[in-house]
């Protein structure tokens, strides 16, 4: 199904796609690295992963597989400390 949805991608002309970051190595391989990867469902390696994401990755594996935007919602959202929690997650992709 993501391949399919990929190719229809790259059909179309689109720039770029949103995709489980369990499917980022799938997509470079099929477009070739042409579409640009946003994929949500990051979580810090130190984040509690008692929510409902099922399929997440950590921001520094994500980045490494190729991705090329992260959304990253609840980590920062809910953090007592937004601000840091940002820069920890910067820091953890240098």
């Amino acid at each position: 199904l993501v391949g399919k949805f990929v190719k229809n991608a790259l059909e179309n002309k689109l720039d770029g796609v949103v995709c489980s970051p369990l499917e980022i190595e799938l997509v470079k391989k099929i477009s070739s690295g042409k579409l640009i990867i946003v994929t949500p469902g990051i979580r810090p390696e130190n984040y509690n992963k008692n929510d409902d994401q099922k399929r997440f990755m950590s921001p520094k594996k994500a980045v490494n597989l190729g991705a090329n935007y992260l959304v990253i919602g609840r980590p920062i959202t809910q953090s007592t400390n937004p601000l840091l929690e940002i820069k920890s997650i910067n820091s953890s992709i240098e």
